[in-house]
């Protein structure tokens, strides 16, 4: 198995949200008002297997929903206490649970994403 520095990266900071650790603002990773309001993270890759992530979203309470790229075919998540729907309005959409951060294939199309508490 491929490990490309994103998904170290992604793998890294899972582990230490499971851990109670977060990165502090020197860490240039989160800003102060994004560690009190952390949901979680996905990664986006433009194979449908997830082997190369090429693209990362932190959810936030102030960023929990917006628009996929159209040139990503997969998705990765990574959440412990939410879950994602991720749809299309002419064809609906699926639901990620937490703890499931199995590789999902994205359907072609304008594709948007929303995390749910």
């Amino acid at each position: 198995m491929r490990f490309t520095s994103a998904a170290v990266i992604l793998a890294s900071l899972v582990a230490n949200i499971h851990a109670g650790i977060m990165p502090n603002e020197a860490d240039g990773i989160f800003k102060p008002e994004q560690q009190q309001h952390f949901i979680g993270m996905f990664g986006l890759a433009p194979d449908q297997s997830c082997n190369k992530i090429d693209e990362g979203v932190v959810a936030t309470a102030q960023y929990s929903h917006g628009l996929l790229d159209k040139n990503m075919h997969s998705i990765k998540v990574y959440v412990s206490n939410c879950k994602i729907f991720v749809w299309d309005t002419s064809r609906g959409g699926f639901w990620i649970y937490p703890k499931d951060n199995r590789c999902r294939s994205i359907p072609k199309g304008a594709l948007s994403w929303r995390a749910y508490l």
